[in-house]
């Protein structure tokens, strides 16, 4: 659906690795990214943050750094290896943002690499509240049983596809208020 703009980014990533490597630091990458996107008539915005709140209270707070024609969110990295951390990253921007695609770019190893995301969590049906107490096959589960109900409330409220940490602070919002 997005391909022609994938595209069209990816070549802008080539371009900006071909002329600089892999010596410097992500700030450089964006500013240059920026400006190639740029030259190839492209609307970018870097540097956008985005608040993610738990009923009235800040639980996180994200800052994606480049956006093209506010449709694909651009991550990028100057570190010798992509980890599961920096997707899941990007996975909770397009979450957060809901963007419908994402690519990951990394111009700290040996070659370019970059990886393209769908959103698939804007397209599946919200969760709703199925959670069954009856059906928990824990031996303490009366002991816990506050803390699956809040768990369950917080998966239903956020949903799925944020940083754990962001469960975490919800987690101690709830807690706050029982």
């Amino acid at each position: 659906m997005y391909d022609n703009l994938t595209y069209q980014i990816n070549g802008c990533l080539f371009k900006v690795y071909n002329q600089l490597r892999n010596f410097w630091q992500e700030k450089v990458y964006e500013k240059a990214l920026k400006l190639e996107l740029q030259s190839q008539g492209l609307q970018v915005e870097t540097q956008k943050w985005f608040d993610v709140f738990y009923f009235d209270e800040q639980v996180g707070l994200y800052c994606l750094d480049v956006l093209v024609e506010n449709t694909v969110i651009v991550e990028l990295k100057a570190v010798p290896e992509v980890l599961p951390l920096h997707k899941a990253q990007l996975i909770s921007y397009l979450k957060g943002y809901n963007k419908p695609v994402g690519i990951l770019a990394n111009f700290g190893g040996k070659l370019l690499y970059h990886q393209t995301f769908p959103n698939h969590l804007a397209q599946k049906t919200p969760l709703t509240n199925t959670f069954d107490f009856n059906k928990v096959q824990l031996a303490e589960k009366e002991d816990i049983k506050e803390l699956l109900f809040i768990a369950n409330r917080i998966l239903i409220t956020l949903g799925a596809g944020y940083l754990p940490q962001i469960y975490r602070r919800a987690f101690y919002y709830e807690l706050k208020m029982s």
